[in-house]
């Protein structure tokens, strides 16, 4: 680094200055519980060379241990401190004196002189900026005495110097290096307050006390979490010790971000302004003026603003911010590195066990292996009575040791595979994996969400929470090489680890700190333990690198306001109005970046992992004791305590935030710096009509979207779930969201599961997950423990969202709200939602507005310079125009269509979350459906019964297969009680029998019950006994090869081993279709005696009965009106192919599209899968993976995808989507929470309707657009023909805006709010983005503009060849406005709204030109009969013109080569 010339003097003189202002009360000593630590001049990392300070903090610790009463003492050179404990008698403060002349006496033996260093919990921060603070305060009269006498001592441009010093980071690095780091702040503060109270600006003096005082609030919060956190930091030597060799310096400096890249594009800026406000003024002072409105201010506070409230709020969690600098570097990251050996809790858990005795139950096995684990020390071998676990090199086997078992779970990711034995026998085996910190699963989605790279380092590489990261280093590398290497182009990094020397060396090092492990000194910021605040910065790198960008865009519209005062103001005004410009703009900075962090603090972290506890493999007693709870349940105090979950949705979306929500469009900066543009040449009522009418757009786009999420979570409200349990022994009912982690409840065939819990007691328990797994047939339950990694293999847990489908249990709640599965699937994918939508509609009408608008602006000007107008006139009429021709109607129309459609759809059914639905519906060509619950019932049903081998459907049963299903009847047990049949299968073999007209007497007259076997897994079967005419008839039902075990005959016939075999083949067949199989048969004449299980036998087999999830009617139909409109459906299930194919065939999905499995597309690449989706109609075998995989291929291939469901497997890709549905009645949390489209009914045509109503949409924007962006155009282009002709716009400023009023608001509403014609809903399926938006967009806006060019420049060409200028200005104003509205009612028909708003217009137009002074204010004139002749007559002439012109500008458009696009290659 080079020294400045008399560097040293000056920081000297400065330091004194700065010590008797900022009244420095720095402490040689600060006193703790026991401790103390003791300040030491040159002892802080980089003070002195690392030898010197190296032997200085060897001495230091030598002097002070050698004062009586030190119990020990450690040098700490991130603190600049030696940390010193007393012995157990000693009170520190008795120490004082002696530590004090010990460090004396070492600092003067080593000949240092340096500052003393502060501690983190002085509060010299915050007395620093406090006295910042001050200086403000103080100037803040004065400078208001200046402003209302308006004579300033001294020039604005002289004290614009100091910001411009301080807001450009190479200068503001010169005077840290002149006067230190920790002096430049202040004087940069007394300076700044010093030239504000001179020159008045009152404004930046706001602006800078606030920029203070936010340094005072995160310094406090900084201070007061070092001080809570002490005891943990320095409680004992091996804690507060480090001196750490600093690392070397990156090889590459950091890349500039958002702020230093505009910084150095600044005087480049204020160049560009200087001259052109030169050339058009001729007067340098003025130029010089405005161009000190570049000063990028904006930029900086931005950051400033975003790094304050991001450090306030870590440091009020107990985050330790040691470097604050550090926040400010965060918009700087590019990569994200993360340490997994910090991600590990530091415990180890059972992950799979593999049964090597076939004979053993698995369940025991599992519940014995996790009472003999130790997670804290796995290794060690466990012993309990002759069973024993551990590693098998410890266990003293005889037999088999299951190599190939061991192998198999090494390959899956096992750190340690351990055997249980039996004696000398080998029973199981089983795999040990790292329990890793619940916030693991966060990072990788955090990062890129933030648009970040992430790299995996550390011993945890290959566990699922990183398996998505970007880049994995070598095992060996050090975390330092890795960072240094990825530093190497520039890049800032971000490390999460414990490695102080690497965090040391990275741009940004979060340090985390496990149990019992010693601090990371060399962090930036320290996290104690907990990962997650980790998670909040990775995040905080997106907000802080927008924040920054807004402050750019910020600083570049505070640049062209400044200059255009400069040309247009006054000239003795412009370096004042220029000030009040950057300074204007860095309070909205300000404002933007605290406003981001703080809602980046209040985001919620999702919780990825899985549960700490394996509840699935601990016996019933081990878990009640686990979640401290009782057979009786817990008490309410107990719950009280506990405290419920959270609901995922509880709060709405309160109507401030909604507001500025909505206000957050591409349009709202454009509008904003037209308003301020024009109040910066005088024209404050057009920028107090932009402003009001942008407002007005958020404010009622803001109303629709609050009252769209109270409705939804009306919905949530009245379908909550409801659970039975059980409260200090007594029975109770409570919504699901008041559960708490240990309640007990009893669920009976019909529930919906309220909350993840462990089975306690079960009987013949199945339960339907169809809403978790994509499975449709039930899956039996047992309490036995069971170790297993896959979530569909646990049996002896019930899941959040699924039904109980047959059968009661009794469970304990060991997870709920957003700890269960059901919600952690909904949070996958969360924040990586494409941005798609009516933003990149609006930014690209921006786009294309922007230039024409500038352009025009540019031709009024240099029309005017040419003429010699003065130079204030034309730039008021240029800027003028440039407003009026920014359609400042459109967020409102955009949201007021689509909110309008929101609103229809209600009424039929559907609750739209966000408006901006309707737009991405409207862009719909792919739709994903997943079948179950869907496309489908969501329930089993009796579909087909086979006998002889001819299966036939319900409706076309024979006498044969009647025969079969009456028998099936007669072994089902009727219901009982309001919970029906225990079985879904039981009650699918019911009512397939009643349509299909068959009852239990048919082949049975007289048909009466005697005795029968109720269904049990162990049993396997439902047998009935019963009697008809005197005979006994025994009827069974089943497991095909429980049933088909039993039977001796077959029609009668013998039927030996080959036959049962050719019997049990044929329900293969049924199963591999897709069907649930059960087998029927009977013995008649069964013999008498008791009905027991060795009774059943000797039967006679009649056939099988197929279940399968039943296609809804509906179905069928609207998938052919969305295929018809070129919706390309795909089938997304977790069924078996072929009943999947079926399926598809009979909806008329396939189209001549192919079925694939899961299996098929796991082994493809992401550009393969791309090639083979488009010839897809369905997937079969489908998992949440598949879903997720499908949508985003399809949204690289640019197609624009919803995707329906009702379950959390499908919230995923539900959230994914750019249009994400949640159907039906039976919707989970889950689902609700992710899609955009919740449909309250079970139909489909519901969702026909969004997809008609979002493509209707299009056409009326369309429509509404030719209105906005033509008549604008049109007024642009009438207004460069009066400009050419007389040098200066026909229609002033505020005309122009009066014309946007009456054709933008009333009428334009009209065309976008109408509904689509009933009798035009088949031809609304074909509009669409494209097609609307498209040359039809393009043409309509053309024949527009040229239509209201030719009517307004005819009435004022014949209006000034008659009469008076103002005559003519307001002759061309009416012609202007009503050749636009004869237009709109032209294009809208018969509808009464348009009608009416075109009337209206006209009428609160007349009004405004013929009431004397009103008029007069808007430039107007009272007109007589013939001037409204003339405007009418015009007017009429160009509307009836309009429709005669699309057939030219079509030729003319034909006539025009247009530009081929560029071939785009799919690869294969």
């Amino acid at each position: 680094m080079v020294a400045l010339p008399g560097g040293a003097l000056l920081r000297a003189v400065v330091s004194s200055a700065v010590a008797v202002l900022g009244t420095d009360t720095r402490e040689r000593i600060r006193c703790f519980d026991g401790r103390a630590h003791v300040a030491v001049r040159g002892l802080r990392e980089g003070d002195l060379p690392h030898a010197k300070a190296k032997r200085l903090a060897e001495d230091v610790e030598r002097r002070i241990a050698e004062v009586p009463g030190v119990a020990w003492a450690v040098a700490n050179t991130v603190l600049g401190h030696v940390i010193v404990a007393t012995e157990g008698g000693s009170d520190i403060e008795d120490l004082v004196e002696a530590l004090t002349e010990a460090v004396e006496v070492t600092e003067e033996a080593h000949d240092v002189d340096l500052p003393l260093p502060d501690h983190p919990s002085s509060g010299e921060r915050a007395r620093r900026a406090g006295a910042a603070v001050a200086l403000h305060l103080a100037a803040a009269p004065l400078a208001a005495a200046v402003g209302l006498v308006r004579r300033a001592p001294l020039p604005a441009s002289v004290a614009a110097l100091v910001p411009i010093v301080d807001s450009h980071p190479r200068l503001r690095s010169l005077v840290d290096r002149a006067v230190g780091t920790e002096n430049a702040g202040l004087l940069m503060a007394a300076l700044t307050a010093l030239g504000q109270a001179g020159s008045g600006g009152l404004l930046g003096v706001a602006v800078d006390t606030v920029r203070h005082g936010l340094r005072v609030m995160e310094a406090n919060a900084e201070c007061d979490a070092w001080t809570a956190a002490e005891p943990r930091l320095a409680g004992s030597a091996a804690a507060g010790t480090h001196r750490g060799q600093p690392p070397l310096p990156r090889e590459t400096p950091l890349k500039h971000g958002p702020v230093e890249r505009y910084a150095d594009r600044a005087p480049l800026v204020a160049a560009a302004s200087f001259g052109g406000s030169l050339l058009a003024t001729r007067r340098p002072g003025k130029a010089a003026g405005g161009a000190l409105a570049a000063i990028p201010k904006a930029p900086l506070l931005a950051r400033e603003g975003f790094a304050c409230a991001l450090g306030r709020g870590l440091a009020l969690k107990g985050v330790l911010v040691v470097d604050p600098r550090a926040l400010r570097r965060l918009d700087r990251i590019g990569t994200v590195l993360l340490d997994t050996d910090v991600l590990a809790t530091g415990s180890d858990v059972l992950a799979d066990l593999v049964t090597l005795d076939d004979d053993a139950p698995g369940g025991e096995l599992a519940a014995r292996a996790h009472r003999l684990f130790d997670g804290s020390a796995p290794e060690r071998l466990s012993r309990e009575d002759e069973w024993a676990l551990g590693p098998l090199e410890d266990l003293a086997l005889d037999g088999p040791t299951g190599a190939r078992a061991r192998e198999r779970l090494e390959r899956d990711g096992a750190r340690l595979v351990l055997g249980l034995a039996h004696g000398r026998r080998l029973r199981a085996l089983v795999s040990v994996v790292a329990q890793m910190h619940e916030a693991a699963g966060a990072f990788v989605p955090a990062a890129h969400a933030a648009g970040l790279t992430v790299v995996a380092t550390g011993g945890y590489t290959r566990d699922p929470a990183v398996r998505e990261a970007d880049a994995v280093r070598g095992p060996g590398e050090r975390v330092l090489d890795a960072v240094r290497d990825l530093q190497r182009d520039g890049s800032g990094v971000l490390l999460v680890s414990a490695d102080p020397v690497a965090l040391r060396a990275a741009d940004v090092g979060v340090g985390v700190s496990g149990p019992g492990s010693c601090p990371p000194w060399g962090a930036h910021v320290c996290v104690d333990g907990d990962p997650s605040a980790a998670v909040v910065l990775v995040r905080a790198c997106r907000g802080a690198r927008d924040s920054a960008q807004r402050g750019v865009r910020l600083a570049q519209a505070s640049a062209a306001v400044g200059a255009t005062a400069a040309v247009a103001g006054q000239s003795r005004r412009a370096a004042a109005h220029s000030t009040t410009a950057f300074n204007a703009a860095a309070a909205l900075g300000t404002a933007v970046g605290v406003w981001s962090a703080v809602r980046l603090l209040r985001r919620p972290l999702p919780l990825t992992a899985e549960s700490r506890h394996p509840w699935h493999a601990m016996d019933p007693a081990t878990v009640l004791a686990r979640t401290g709870s009782r057979d009786e349940g817990l008490t309410a105090e107990e719950v009280r305590r506990r405290g419920t979950a959270p609901d995922e949705e509880r709060g709405t979306v309160s109507l401030g935030r909604a507001y500025l929500t909505e206000m957050a469009n591409p349009l709202t900066p454009v509008l904003g710096a037209g308003a301020a543009m024009s109040a910066s040449v005088g024209a404050v009522l057009d920028a107090v009509v932009i402003v009001a009418v942008t407002a007005l757009s958020g404010l009622f786009g803001g109303f629709q979207r609050h009252r769209t999420d109270r409705a939804v979570a009306r919905l949530r409200r009245e379908s909550a779930v409801m659970a039975k349990v059980l409260r200090s022994g007594t029975d109770t009912t409570v919504p699901a969201q008041n559960l708490a982690v240990g309640d007990v409840v009893h669920l009976n065939a019909g529930d919906v599961v309220p909350a993840d819990a462990r089975l306690l007691e079960a009987h013949h328990l199945e339960t339907d997950e169809s809403a978790l797994t994509g499975e449709s047939l039930p899956v039996a339950k047992d309490v036995a423990p069971v170790l297993a990694s896959d979530l569909a293999d646990r049996t002896s847990m019930v899941y959040e969202g699924t039904t109980v489908a047959a059968g009661r249990c009794r469970a304990v709640v060991v997870a709920t709200g957003k700890a269960t599965e059901a919600s952690r699937a909904a949070a996958v994918g969360r924040g990586a939602a494409p941005a798609v939508g009516v933003e990149r509609r609006l930014a690209r009408i921006t786009r294309g507005t922007l230039p024409v608008a500038l352009g025009s602006a540019a031709a009024v000007m240099a029309a005017g310079t040419l003429r010699g107008r003065p130079a204030r006139d034309t730039v008021g009429a240029g800027v003028g125009l440039a407003v009026a021709s920014v359609p400042e109607g459109l967020p409102f129309l955009v949201s007021a269509a689509q909110l309008a459609a929101a609103r229809r759809l209600s009424v039929r059914g559907a609750l739209v979350r966000d408006p901006r639905t309707i737009e991405a519906a409207g862009r719909t060509d792919v739709l994903c459906f997943d079948k179950t619950g869907t496309l489908t019932h969501g329930r089993i049903s009796l579909v087909a019964v086979a006998a002889d081998g001819d299966s036939r459907p319900l409706d076309a049963l024979g006498e044969e297969q009647r025969s079969v299903l009456a028998a099936a009847l007669r072994a089902t047990p009727r219901p009982h009680g309001p919970n029906g049949l225990e079985h879904a299968t039981d009650g699918a073999v019911t009512s397939g029998a009643e349509e299909a007209g068959v009852r239990r007497t048919t082949g049975a007259p007289g048909w009466q019950r005697l005795s029968g076997l109720p269904f049990e897994p162990s049993r396997g079967f439902h047998a009935t006994l019963c009697r008809s005419e005197g005979r006994r008839i025994l009827s069974v039902k089943g497991a095909p090869e429980e049933v088909v075990g039993r039977c001796a005959t077959r029609g009668g016939r013998p039927l030996d081993e080959e036959g049962r075999a050719d019997i049990l083949a044929a329900g293969e067949r049924l199963a591999a279709e897709g069907h649930r199989v059960l087998a029927v048969a009977e013995l008649r004449d069964a013999p008498e005696g008791e009905l027991t299980d060795e009774a059943v036998r000797e039967l006679d087999f009649a056939g099988f009965l197929a279940f399968a999830d039943r296609v809804r009617k509906t179905a069928a139909a609207a998938v052919r009106q969305l295929a018809d409109a070129g919706v390309h459906i795909v089938m997304i299930t977790g069924d078996h192919p072929g009943t999947a194919g079926s399926t598809a065939a009979e909806l008329g999905v396939l189209d001549g599209r192919r079925v694939v499995t899961g299996a098929e597309l796991d082994e493809l690449d992401d550009p393969a899968l791309d090639a083979l989706l488009p010839d897809v109609g369905v997937v079969a075998r489908g998992t949440p993976v598949h879903k997720v995989r499908v949508v985003q291929a399809f949204q690289r291939l640019g197609r624009t995808v919803a995707m329906t469901g009702d379950g959390a497997n499908d919230a995923p890709a539900i959230r994914l989507a750019d249009i994400g549905i949640a159907f039906g009645t039976r919707a989970t949390p889950a689902a609700r929470a992710a899609a955009d489209l919740v449909v309250t009914d079970d139909r489909l045509e519901t969702v026909l309707a969004a997809l008609v109503e979002g493509r209707a949409m299009w056409a009326s924007v369309r429509r509404a657009l030719a209105i906005l962006v033509g008549g604008n155009l049109g007024e642009i282009a009438f207004t460069l023909l009066g400009a050419a002709a007389t040098g200066t716009s026909p229609l002033t400023a505020r005309q122009l805006l009066l014309v946007n009023l009456f054709t933008d608001l009333a009428p334009a509403m009209a065309v976008a709010l109408r509904p689509p014609p009933p009798e035009a809903a088949e031809r609304m399926l074909h509009e669409g983005p494209e097609v609307s938006l498209g040359s039809a967009l393009t043409e309509e806006t053309v024949c527009r503009a040229v239509a209201t060019a030719l009517g307004a420049t005819a009435a004022w060409l014949a209006a000034r060849f008659t009469g008076r200028g103002a005559r003519a200005r307001t002759v061309a104003l009416i012609a202007l406005v009503c050749s636009q509205l004869g237009q709109t009612l032209l294009a809208g028909g018969r509808s009464r709204s348009i009608v009416v708003s075109s009337v209206g217009s006209l009428v609160a137009l007349a009004a405004v030109v013929q009431t004397p002074g009103l008029s007069q204010f808007f430039g107007c004139t009272p007109l007589g009969p013939a001037a409204w002749a003339i405007a009418l007559s015009a007017a009429a002439a160009a509307t009836a013109v309009s429709p005669f012109l699309p057939p030219v500008v079509h030729r003319v458009r034909a006539s025009v080569p247009q530009r081929q696009p560029r071939p785009v290659t799919v690869p294969a």
